[in-house]
């Protein structure tokens, strides 16, 4: 027995480990894989996730993105119309106060002011989108009411930045000086802050659409006009328009000779 302990004792090392270490090692071979195993499916389930979170993502973004739409199209009023407002359906402008000019200048806007002895043609936009509709409308007759004695064509922009005017300003007055031609910027006019009082005296009642009015010598609107980014302004709309403002100067000038 005691010869049998001690040839057990002299067996080599790696025989012994070998034998010892055969099954731990079988075991952390099978919790590698079992790990790799559940490695490749947690990546399998985020993919997945995240394409599912795509999708929602896109299909909230496409919603919002209608509603969007919906809230600038709503309450607006698109086309030209034929005829001039009735008499109990126009309105007068009041005086707007803190409007000024490309060169930072303050404009009269009131009846005993710019409108003073002229019709106007006037566009007002607050949005980018208003904006195109605006100038549609009226770039085709700046160069003919420029030179005309009866009547003018001014461009009135409300940027609504509430507490951050004093910011906004100088750098809005400065872009806006370069992207407008010069010829046109004596008749471009810029109102600065909470743009609610103005919108509500010129009855705007999408903030997103473009508006057109033709004015009396007295301020008063005869005709008005409005559309968003994708209403189309034709010749036909442009000369409608030419035709109104005549009427309008004819009207005017029928008043003053009474």
């Amino acid at each position: 027995q005691a010869m049998a302990a001690l040839a057990l004792v002299r067996c080599p090392r790696g025989i012994l480990a070998g034998q010892t270490l055969r099954g731990p090692a079988r075991t952390l071979s099978k919790l590698g894989d079992a790990y790799t195993s559940w490695v490749q499916r947690s990546e399998k389930a985020l993919e997945e996730n995240r394409q599912r979170l795509y999708a929602d993502f896109k299909d909230h973004t496409s919603r919002f993105e209608e509603i969007g739409r919906s809230i600038r199209l709503d309450d607006m009023e698109t086309g030209f119309s034929p005829e001039l407002l009735p008499a109990h359906m126009r309105f007068r402008v009041p005086a707007i106060h803190g409007i000024q000019g490309l060169d930072g200048k303050p404009r009269d806007f009131s009846p005993n002011g710019l409108f003073s002895g002229r019709t106007t043609l006037l566009g007002v936009s607050s949005s980018a989108l208003g904006r195109k509709f605006v100038t549609s409308a009226i770039t085709p007759l700046l160069d003919e009411l420029r030179e005309s004695a009866d009547a003018q064509a001014l461009e009135l922009s409300l940027v609504d930045n509430g507490a951050l005017t004093w910011l906004v300003k100088p750098l809005v007055l400065a872009s806006m000086r370069a992207q407008i031609a010069k010829v046109q910027q004596p008749s471009f006019m810029c109102y600065f802050g909470a743009s609610r009082e103005p919108r509500e005296a010129l009855r705007i009642a999408n903030r997103f659409a473009g508006y057109v009015y033709i004015l009396d010598q007295r301020g008063e609107v005869h005709w008005s006009a409005s559309g968003h980014h994708a209403s189309t302004v034709t010749e036909e709309n442009v000369q409608l328009i030419r035709t109104h403002v005549d009427a309008v100067c004819a009207i005017s000038a029928k008043k003053c000779s009474q």
